[in-house]
């Protein structure tokens, strides 16, 4: 939906056009972040369980992958 309202704002730009492919744009972003921020909590669920379950190896490699993060 959003890469077909992207191809009409650019074919004619309209102010309305614009409008209503920046609301998409907006919401696309935000279930992004929810879901960004649901899945780490979800992570950090799982540590607290293996901490808990004296799994101590598991334990430590999700808090290392999870302070990592994301390197290219």
């Amino acid at each position: 939906m959003r890469n077909t309202l992207q191809i009409n704002m650019l074919q004619r730009k309209t102010t309305a056009r614009t409008e209503e492919y920046k609301n998409v744009r907006r919401n696309a972003k935000q279930i992004c972040r929810i879901k960004k921020r649901q899945f780490e909590e979800n992570l950090l669920y799982d540590l607290e369980e293996k901490f808990g379950r004296n799994e101590s190896r598991k334990f430590f490699e999700g808090v290392r992958k999870f302070k990592m993060r994301f390197q290219p």
